[in-house]
């Protein structure tokens, strides 16, 4: 996700991206922030035509719920993006993974920035510039995940308990 600053300071998304497990998009969408922005401003890098005739983040909350019902959530800092969604407490993310908190990336790259893990891990250069892309960011953490996830118990935990509720989720449905 891809966060801008309104005047106020207060930090709000302004792009959103989910891949699935072979980096094919499952939702993505700019977001038009509430307070309207002035010809030529931008919010998280992203100008202000795109977000002008974008959905407003309630708007792309139930879809973007939908879109997460029954997976397993993979990200990088999850408890910031999710808060500037307002997702936090949701019960449509049954599972979730951050892998800034893994401590397998923690022993491998001491770095808490996604650009610098990527850089040390995956050798790949992302949020170059004063821009970057959700889309990006996502690819990113998906690699970090693919490459990775196998030699941590963290993560082996957090697939088990997708699968558990994913399963448990099922049989309730029938």
């Amino acid at each position: 996700m891809r966060r801008g600053l309104l005047r106020s300071g207060e930090k709000v998304p302004a792009e959103v991206c989910l891949l699935d497990r072979e980096k094919q998009l499952v939702f993505y969408s700019h977001i038009r922030p509430d307070q309207p922005l002035a010809k030529g401003e931008r919010r998280g890098g992203v100008p202000w035509h795109l977000l002008e005739g974008a959905p407003t983040l309630k708007e792309v909350i139930p879809d973007l719920q939908r879109a997460l019902q029954g997976c397993l959530l993979v990200g990088y800092g999850l408890g910031s993006d999710l808060g500037a969604l307002g997702l936090q407490r949701s019960s449509s993310i049954e599972a979730k993974l951050d892998l800034a908190f893994m401590q397998l990336f923690k022993q491998r790259s001491p770095a808490r920035q996604l650009k610098v893990v990527a850089k040390e891990l995956l050798h790949r250069d992302i949020q170059a510039g004063k821009l970057h892309s959700a889309r990006e960011d996502a690819l990113a953490i998906m690699d970090l995940f693919l490459q990775y996830a196998h030699q941590s118990p963290d993560a082996d935990a957090a697939i088990i308990e997708a699968h558990f509720l994913r399963d448990l989720m099922t049989s309730r449905q029938v």
